[in-house]
């Protein structure tokens, strides 16, 4: 099994549709259900990446983002959400995101890959990198 994604979702079906999907690329995947959950996870099994979602019950990834970046500052974080808009999107960056996007993209399961590989993390995300982790 390959690197631990941790997948940040309050719905549960989001969160067993990307844990599928990153299975079956290889990854080893695990849930949490909001922030709260997010940063004991974090804290008890270090991923690789975290893929958060910013609107969440409880804490969202908002909320649970400079607590995560505290915890693991080199771990890279992906917010996902189906309402982001600029202010968000740029506010997430400022407190340490890797990549915000709306909705779940396949650029951000390109990036999740890339951010669990080494050298690609290292020297940036390959174009058409999501297509290989979705087959």
């Amino acid at each position: 099994m390959g690197a631990k994604i941790l997948v940040v979702d309050d719905e549960p079906d989001i969160r067993a549709v990307l844990g599928e999907c990153l299975t079956a690329a290889g990854f080893e995947t695990q849930e949490a259900g909001d922030g709260d959950e997010a940063v004991a996870a974090a804290q008890a099994d270090r991923p690789a990446v975290i893929l958060l979602d910013v609107i969440m019950p409880r804490q969202g990834g908002m909320e649970a983002l400079p607590e995560l970046k505290r915890i693991a500052p080199d771990v890279p974080v992906i917010m996902c959400t189906a309402y982001l808009d600029v202010p968000t999107a740029v506010r997430a960056m400022q407190l340490g995101a890797y990549h915000a996007g709306a909705a779940i993209e396949l650029s951000m399961l390109g990036a999740a890959h890339a951010c669990a590989n080494p050298l690609t993390a290292r020297y940036g995300v390959p174009h058409g990198i999501a297509v290989s982790v979705m087959n």
